[in-house]
């Protein structure tokens, strides 16, 4: 199984699915038409709550709306099972108006230490990351 895991690890790093730029992940859509980056508020944690922010861009990294409906969900492959739903919120600026292609998702929670793949949803198209949580040491694999 932990070799299944690492050929989807370094197929979803190898593919194009998710890149990083130090602590932010990098998804596109819509075949690079559309961009998503992901900056992680809090965590990714181990039986706490997480936090983290979806910025959707243009292929120039300028903000843009989206039209489709967004999902986030949590799956652990090697366990064969998911995490409560995700919530997700739009962001507000200082004067309470929606800030453009901006979304907040929380209610993420990693139930257990292992790999656990985050999937962000459009329509009928998802794009992944992994998540790897451990006994003190956390982070995403893009």
């Amino acid at each position: 199984m932990k070799t299944i895991l690492l050929s989807l690890l370094v197929f979803f790093s190898s593919s194009g699915f998710a890149h990083e730029h130090s602590d932010l992940i990098h998804l596109k859509f819509h075949q690079g038409e559309l961009h998503a980056h992901i900056t992680w508020e809090l965590g990714p944690l181990l039986g706490e709550e997480s936090i983290f922010r979806i910025e959707f861009k243009t292929p120039k990294h300028e903000s843009t709306e989206i039209s489709e409906k967004l999902k986030v969900s949590l799956k652990m492959p090697e366990m064969d099972h998911g995490s409560a739903p995700t919530a997700i919120q739009r962001v507000l600026d200082e004067q309470g108006e929606i800030v453009p292609g901006v979304y907040r998702i929380s209610n993420i929670y990693f139930s257990m230490s292992g790999t656990w793949l985050v999937s962000v949803s459009l329509k009928n198209e998802i794009q992944t990351f992994a998540v790897h949580l451990g006994s003190g040491e956390d982070h995403a694999h893009h």
